[in-house]
């Protein structure tokens, strides 16, 4: 819980936001730009660190979308909040997939 002079702190201090609609915008804009590679036949090192990066990029925009309606929310809220870590639980998760696509691309690399 935060003390009562880090809460004067932060009320004293401007709160600079992206609004939500830009960081909607950023999200489609990311998932425009990073389609994964299609993978013919069998997967290749170069197919998975292509899914990795995908993974990768997609994580960190859904991350900050859901980061931005998690404080926005909470600075409209009466009483209790929401919990502004749980996004990073999401960024885990796309980083831990995208690890494993790493790993077994150089395990597929080591093996040529």
């Amino acid at each position: 819980m935060a003390s009562a002079k880090d809460i004067a702190e932060q009320v004293k201090r401007p709160i600079a936001r992206t609004s939500i609609r830009v960081r909607y915008m950023e999200l489609m804009v990311a998932l425009a730009q990073t389609q994964p590679g299609h993978i013919n036949f069998v997967a290749d090192a170069h197919d998975l660190d292509d899914r990795a990066e995908h993974i990768t990029e997609v994580g960190k925009a859904i991350a900050l979308y859901l980061e931005e309606i998690i404080d926005d929310t909470n600075a409209k809220l009466n009483s209790g909040s929401i919990d502004r870590e749980a996004h990073f639980e999401i960024l885990d998760t796309f980083s831990d997939l995208s690890g494993q696509f790493s790993r077994i691309a150089s395990d597929l690399a080591e093996d040529w």
